[in-house]
């Protein structure tokens, strides 16, 4: 499944995503995703995969933070202080 990162430069983590944030594009990858395999939901792995110290932007990208959003498919998400929300950009 792939899916695209886009880091908040507005909200510098203190706060959720809204309408009009400044938002850098980052990392597009794929996921190997199978709910039937998988403990994490598709955006939990995601995050997981993004926040770990061999992230594989880790050396040009920030982990994923409050504001962050995350495109899956068509339908982009927020990353919420616990869990993410659907978002429009």
């Amino acid at each position: 499944m792939r899916y695209q990162l886009f880091h908040n430069q507005s909200s510098h983590y203190l706060r959720g995503y809204e309408p009009g944030d400044e938002l850098r594009e980052g990392w597009v990858g794929e996921v190997d995703h199978d709910p039937a395999k998988s403990e994490l939901p598709v955006l939990d792995q995601i995050w997981w995969i993004h926040n770990r110290d061999d992230r594989p932007d880790g050396q040009i990208a920030p982990s994923l933070s409050v504001g962050d959003v995350i495109v899956l498919g068509e339908t982009a998400f927020a990353v919420q202080m616990v869990g993410f929300r659907a978002v429009t950009l």
